[in-house]
């Protein structure tokens, strides 16, 4: 499948975990859409701002991706997101995505897999960093959990982390009031629906 979104008509864009603010490129959003990006690291948001200064309709937010007061309902003709669901509380923040999100708007996620964890708890089993296979198999064990449910644990600290499965997705949008969800490679596409409760 080969599934693509078109931006001519929007007027707005929420990049989640939009880090240097480069994934609304990646997407081919042009430049008369507003675009919001948020990112909970002020570091990079700072960075962001520096590098699109010359850029009128950029603006950059340090906010969480599970809380977005900062923004009204139905604002948001597209929320994209680059490898952020990874890190997040996956079924509150596609929750607020969904509040944030026209009717008829479209959310759009890369996600990771199981595959692209056990590569990497594999590299460090050969390494025999232990901590970091622990946190690894903390990854898996929530992915898998993700898989089955469409929910997850935090971590010993309290960080999030897991794989996504498209089964996973599947029920956490599903649950959120997302429809036509499809998939595209390592990004799922979701739609609110054209009529909701945030009308």
């Amino acid at each position: 499948m080969n599934v693509s979104l078109c931006f001519e008509n929007d007027k707005s864009v929420l990049d989640v975990g939009c880090g240097l603010g480069s994934t609304v490129d990646t997407y081919g959003v042009p430049d008369h859409v507003a675009i919001y990006g948020i990112d909970v690291n002020a570091e990079v948001i700072e960075q962001a701002k520096l590098l699109y200064k010359d850029r009128p309709n950029r603006f950059f937010l340090v906010c969480p991706a599970e809380d977005l007061r900062h923004f009204e309902s139905n604002k948001f003709d597209k929320v994209i997101s680059g490898v952020t669901l990874m890190y997040i509380k996956i079924p509150k923040v596609v929750r607020e995505v969904y509040r944030v999100l026209v009717p008829g708007g479209t959310f759009s996620a890369s996600y990771e897999t199981w595959k692209d964890v056990t590569k990497f708890m594999l590299r460090a089993l050969t390494k025999l960093q232990i901590k970091v296979v622990i946190h690894r198999l903390y990854i898996l064990m929530n992915g898998i959990l993700f898989y089955l449910t469409g929910y997850i644990v935090p971590y010993l600290n309290g960080t999030i982390e897991s794989f996504q499965s498209r089964r996973g997705l599947r029920i956490t949008l599903g649950r959120a009031g997302f429809e036509n969800i499809r998939f595209d490679g390592n990004r799922v596409f979701a739609d609110k629906k054209s009529s909701s409760k945030f009308d």
